[in-house]
C-alpha cells in the first residue's frame, strides 16, 4: 500500500476497514519502509520523513514480525540481528543529521505512533541541512 500525501496511515481505521469487509480477515500489523533524516532529541532517535517532513519516533523491535509463518501458524520470530537493529543504528550514528532508510512495524501507543526498527541502511548522499532538521 502506498499513501498519497504526507500523512501516516490511520492504523485503527485500516483495521476497522479490513474487519468490516467481511472476509474474516484482520489487520495484524503494518510494516513500513521510510527514508529520511535521522536525528536525536532528549535521548530518543527520530526520522524526519523525506518529502513530507513528518517526524516518527524510533524504537526497539519489541514484537514479533508482522510476517506470518503459515506452517507454524504464528508470526515469524525476530532474529537477533533484527532485535538489535535499533541499538546498532544508535551506535553507528554520529550525532549529525544523516539520511537513512528504516524498515519496521508501526506501533500505535496511547500517545503516538512509533516505528520499531527491524532493519536500516545508510544513504550514500549527505543530507541537506536546514532549520527544520532539528526540533
Amino acid at each position: 500500500m502506498r499513501l498519497r500525501g504526507s500523512g501516516l496511515p490511520d492504523l485503527p481505521a485500516m483495521a476497522e476497514h479490513i474487519r468490516t469487509m467481511g472476509f474474516g480477515a484482520r489487520l495484524r500489523g503494518v510494516e513500513v519502509t521510510v527514508e529520511g533524516t535521522l536525528f536525536e532529541e532528549r535521548e530518543r532517535l527520530y526520522v524526519r520523513l523525506a518529502g513530507s517532513g513528518a517526524v516518527l519516533p524510533l524504537g526497539e523491535l519489541k514484537h514479533n514480525k508482522v510476517q506470518w509463518d503459515f506452517k507454524a501458524k504464528r508470526a515469524h520470530r525476530r532474529t537477533n540481528q533484527e532485535r538489535e537493529a535499533h541499538s546498532r543504528l544508535r551506535r553507528e550514528w554520529r550525532t549529525a543529521p544523516r539520511l537513512v532508510t528504516v524498515v519496521g512495524p508501526l506501533v500505535e501507543t496511547k500517545k503516538q505512533v512509533i516505528l520499531e526498527v527491524r532493519e536500516f541502511s545508510w544513504s550514500s548522499s549527505a543530507p541537506a541541512l536546514n532549520a527544520s532538521d532539528t526540533r
